[in-house]
């Protein structure tokens, strides 16, 4: 009977250790493969994390433009981080930012650890979502309590490989392309139809809008030049819907020499305005000079601010 046992016991041992999961399983053509069982208690999204994080380092990217945008119930909060090297090397707010604070600079592995501490709360809901190619972080979102409101927080994620740490190229400036008005905010804002080129003028500082005649640069008002793409994307709106591009500003130019005439509504209402300039002169970065002429820009919701 002891011999009975102990054979069935030996057989039992050598059934279990050909069920390991663990155990390399062969595939077509000779190949060898490692399978691990998901069980109940494995977080599908730590597991989808962990992979992203290995497909970014096998990447090898360390040179890249990330456009991101919070998503909450607050201001709009978005910047652009050029980084290069893995190193953060320029760290500027988006065009159509209204954050009343920055939150500093990130990077891809900066956002990867937002993520990972999204699912170390175990929030109701989480939802992320990777780059197939890079496993870049393109979106993620999360709810954490059901039974309340306005407590939800994301990050919209743009990236853009570059080479060689050098920024892509800006289109060509063309003063005649600047034909579409768009309105809203404290300013002027006139664009291509391509939102490539742009030109816009914002009161300088943190001073009230002024009306009546400027001499430019100085005074009460500051002129820039920007090329880039999508300039014009999301305008005057507080909710990035999925998928919604963000402006991305590749070049900026102060304008340098000009004058302008601002008539605005009354006692700062929310109306309609005017900017009407002349002899406009921009700077290159380079410092080439590069005349815009004269120009009409109206704004017919002056004054408006999204939210």
């Amino acid at each position: 009977m002891r011999a009975l046992v102990a054979s069935m016991a030996l057989s039992l041992l050598v059934l279990a250790g050909c069920g390991d999961d663990d155990a390399p399983v062969a595939a077509g053509g000779g190949e060898t493969s490692t399978t691990t069982t998901v069980d109940a208690t494995t977080d599908p999204e730590q597991a989808r994390l962990d992979e992203a994080r290995r497909r970014w380092e096998a990447a090898g990217i360390e040179d890249y433009r990330l456009t991101w945008a919070i998503q909450c119930f607050c201001p709009r909060t978005a910047f652009v981080d050029t980084v290069v090297g893995g190193e953060v090397v320029a760290h500027e707010p988006a065009p159509d930012s209204d954050a009343l604070h920055d939150p500093g600079p990130k990077t891809v592995p900066d956002i990867f650890d937002e993520v990972q501490a999204a699912i170390d709360e175990d929030p109701a809901t989480l939802e992320v979502a990777y780059d197939e190619a890079t496993g870049a972080v393109t979106r993620w979102w999360a709810d954490y309590r059901l039974d309340m409101a306005d407590e939800e927080q994301g990050l919209q994620v743009e990236i853009e490989p570059m080479v060689d740490g050098e920024v892509p190229a800006s289109p060509d400036f063309d003063p005649d392309a600047l034909a579409v008005d768009h309105p809203c905010g404290r300013g002027f804002q006139v664009g291509a139809r391509d939102q490539q080129v742009a030109l816009v003028f914002r009161p300088s500082g943190d001073e009230p809008p002024t009306a009546g005649a400027h001499v430019l640069p100085g005074g009460s008002w500051t002129g820039t030049v920007r090329l880039g793409q999508d300039l014009f994307a999301n305008w005057c709106d507080d909710v990035l819907e999925p998928g919604e591009p963000t402006p991305e500003v590749l070049e900026e130019w102060p304008v340098v020499e000009g004058s302008i005439e601002v008539v605005l509504p009354p006692d700062g209402a929310w109306g309609p305005a005017t900017l009407t300039a002349a002899g406009l002169v921009a700077e290159r970065p380079d410092g080439e000079r590069v005349v815009i002429g004269d120009i009409t820009i109206e704004n017919s919701n002056h004054g408006l601010i999204p939210g």
